[in-house]
């Protein structure tokens, strides 16, 4: 089960990032069981699209840039659960190498297009 708080969007753009984030869990983890918290918070970011933070056991806060519209918006929130998905297996290390080269980040840019993908095929929002 996951529990999602959406912040500083409208209803409108809440509805999407929710129901995108609730798609990429049900994706990438179809067996989840245990409750799992997410915090997307929409506010102005410099040089990135996103970041998302592990807060606690089984809490993360996802803070994606609120200018993003349309498929930027889309693959933004499936790259940053992914990211909590990664957090949930224990899979995100190699943080010590460059940015592109961390395993974690490549998994996370390629399930970014293939979840897009399924989107498009499968959801008319």
């Amino acid at each position: 089960m996951v529990m999602i708080e959406i912040h500083g969007a409208n209803k409108k753009k809440a509805a999407l990032a929710q129901e995108a984030a609730l798609f990429t869990f049900n994706y990438l983890m179809p067996r989840l069981r245990k409750q799992v918290d997410v915090e997307i918070i929409f506010t102005d970011i410099d040089g990135a699209c996103g970041y998302q933070a592990e807060i606690g056991e089984r809490e993360f806060e996802i803070e994606l840039d609120k200018g993003l519209t349309g498929d930027d918006l889309l693959t933004a929130i499936f790259h940053e659960v992914t990211h909590c998905v990664q957090d949930l297996r224990g899979t995100k290390t190699g943080w010590e190498l460059p940015y592109y080269e961390r395993p974690f980040e490549i998994e996370a840019y390629a399930m970014q297009e293939e979840i897009l993908k399924k989107w498009q095929k499968e959801v008319d929002f």
